[in-house]
């Protein structure tokens, strides 16, 4: 959640259209795995 909201508060928004939401999904995917976290968009098993 840290990460989304803060993507947001630097002016990221996955509301206003498809291509944005895969450039705030895709940045967020990236940065959470830095920091050791998996993909949160994934279906877990």
């Amino acid at each position: 959640m840290l990460v989304h909201g803060t993507l947001h508060l630097m002016g990221y928004d996955h509301e206003t259209s498809d291509e944005d939401a895969e450039e705030m999904e895709a940045l967020e995917i990236e940065i959470l795995a830095k920091l050791g976290f998996e993909n949160p968009y994934t279906e877990q098993q």
